[in-house]
């Protein structure tokens, strides 16, 4: 878990406190501290200051995972603990050499991508932190508030590595939305984006396929509102990426970008050490930022994140211009 260390602490009042308001998020962190109860404290500061339209939010962000794990929320809260553990490797190795351990996305391909027993407790465990990780769950906020929400026109929508599936169900579940479509490397992940898009009733509307955004030339200019989020740090070289991304917008488009910046995970590959390094490659690659957030990991400031060189996600809205 990046730049998250647990405090050790026998109880859980969270679980409590939010059972009245937030039975979802609630039956989550249960499900969680029945697993870990090392994690209480780490919980207990992620929904610290929670407002009630932010606390509000999540909990419709619960209710959706919650259908995602069904009966099997045990196994989801084991595979985020085990997640957890394999990103503190990780972050391990970043604090000892100041790099991630993984430099070829051949590397990631082979240790992660098509390993199928791997990727699966991966996906689980990412949509577990979904809630649990404030900086995960201020994302998808912004995605539904910030971009979705002031869509005015009917719109194409492409999400590149639709993982999870929470944010495509979202986009292929709004009014406006005539077609979404999912692109990833990973059968794997597909699998998984496949099988969350069914459970949540959206898998109607989307055509999930296997494809390479850096190699692909048949879809120019088809997109009026494209994903990318944590992308562009599991590939050697992000610009080339990021000129996919661009390609096939529609001019007048927008786009949908979170990256993370000092956060070593399993299959990251290329670090930025700021936020402003991330807007600069946007709006070098030609993009027109119209609105961008940072928002740093549980528990600590974004001053804090900064001067210590931890994760923060980098959130920018782009808009390809005419």
């Amino acid at each position: 878990m990046p730049n998250q260390t647990p405090e050790t602490d026998s109880k859980t009042p969270t679980t409590d406190a939010l059972a009245q308001h937030s039975p979802s998020i609630a039956r989550i962190v249960a499900g969680v501290s029945e697993q870990w109860a090392e994690h209480a404290t780490f919980i207990e500061r992620r929904f610290a200051n929670d407002d009630p339209a932010f606390l509000s939010h999540c909990e419709s962000l619960a209710d959706d995972i919650l259908q995602l794990t069904g009966e099997n929320l045990a196994e989801y809260c084991a595979d985020y603990r085990w997640m957890c553990d394999e990103f503190v490797k990780e972050e391990i190795f970043f604090r000892r050499n100041k790099r991630y351990r993984l430099s070829t996305l051949r590397e990631a391909q082979e240790s992660v991508y098509d390993n199928p027993e791997f990727m699966k407790r991966y996906m689980f465990g990412l949509l577990i932190s979904q809630i649990l990780w404030r900086n995960h769950a201020s994302v998808f906020d912004s995605y539904l508030v910030d971009f979705l929400g002031p869509q005015k026109q009917t719109f194409r929508h492409l999400e590149v590595g639709p993982g999870h599936g929470l944010f495509l169900h979202h986009a292929a579940n709004h009014p406006l939305c005539e077609a979404a479509h999912g692109w990833d490397i990973s059968d794997t992940s597909l699998g998984t984006t496949e099988h969350a898009l069914s459970a949540l009733k959206s898998d109607h509307k989307v055509k999930l396929e296997r494809r390479d955004i850096a190699q692909d030339d048949t879809h120019d200019h088809e997109f009026d509102t494209v994903v990318a989020s944590e992308l562009l740090e599991h590939v050697e070289q992000p610009e080339s990426v990021l000129d996919g991304l661009i390609r096939v917008m529609r001019p007048g488009g927008q786009i949908f970008i979170n990256v993370p910046v000092n956060s070593p995970a399993p299959d990251h590959i290329y670090l930025w050490t700021s936020p402003g390094d991330v807007i600069a490659m946007i709006e070098n690659a030609g993009l027109e930022v119209i609105r961008s957030h940072q928002f740093p990991a549980t528990g600590v400031s974004l001053e804090q994140a900064r001067k210590a060189r931890l994760t923060i996600s980098t959130v920018i809205i782009g808009r390809r211009p005419n």
